[in-house]
């Protein structure tokens, strides 16, 4: 009986270090939807909760905010995410998320207090962040602020430095390079009236890729990202 009783304590003492955390809806625009755990598809609202495994899909030309202690997610047009953990102890917070299709932005906080633990998965390509902003689609990346550690299922991998930018290989390949990435964009032709090439994938390409993808019901850009602030 001691020992039931020992073990029982145990496991009260760890669901008291470790405590689910709840995220919620800021800004939104345009088609926003929001699968709770249990429920059906329904419009999101600003200020909505968003528990453990709830599902967050994005139309044409929308977005929304997801709001945490530890990060805010942007997540973009056409994109379907999952917020698989969102857990706290003692020293970290631990975040994960499965991106299905499209692209986030996070932005994610520095803290004294605690280490941030926070992970985007997919099966393409893995990276380990230690900064605090990026974009993703799943296989191309880039760096707003810190640095990246990107590396594929192949093993490859290749260290991704502020306002630089590379590309996995969905075949298992190493990533490229940031300075032969730089080299790929600025050899293409601009083809808008800013003149600029090599710029930011935030903008038309990456939601034309995922149209393409929902429309034909082919498969989307998807990959892993790990990121640990410190």
């Amino acid at each position: 009986m001691k020992k039931i009783l020992f073990i029982v304590l145990i496991f009260t003492g760890t669901a008291v270090l470790l405590s689910a955390q709840t995220a919620t809806l800021g800004r939104l625009s345009g088609k926003v939807e929001i699968q709770q755990p249990g429920r059906s598809w329904q419009a999101a609202s600003e200020g909505m909760e968003v528990p453990t495994n709830s599902r967050i899909s994005t139309g044409f030309g929308s977005e929304a905010r997801v709001v945490m202690d530890n990060a805010e997610i942007t997540v973009q047009p056409l994109t379907r995410m999952t917020l698989t953990e969102y857990t706290q102890s003692s020293d970290t917070t631990t975040t994960k998320l499965f991106l299905g299709s499209g692209r986030i932005r996070t932005d994610v906080k520095r803290s004294d207090q605690r280490i941030n633990d926070f992970q985007v998965r997919s099966p393409v390509a893995t990276a380990a962040v230690r900064g605090t902003s990026f974009s993703f689609d799943g296989i191309r990346l880039r760096v707003l602020e810190g640095s990246v550690d990107f590396s594929t299922e192949g093993g490859g991998k290749v260290n991704v430095p502020a306002g630089s930018s590379s590309q996995a290989d969905p075949d298992g390949g190493s990533p490229v390079p940031p300075a032969e990435q730089k080299k790929q964009e600025s050899s293409v032709s601009p083809s808008t009236n800013s003149g600029e090439s090599g710029g930011d994938t935030d903008g038309s390409d990456d939601t034309l890729d995922s149209a393409r993808a929902a429309a034909t019901g082919g498969p989307a850009s998807t990959g892993s990202l790990i990121i640990i602030v410190q």
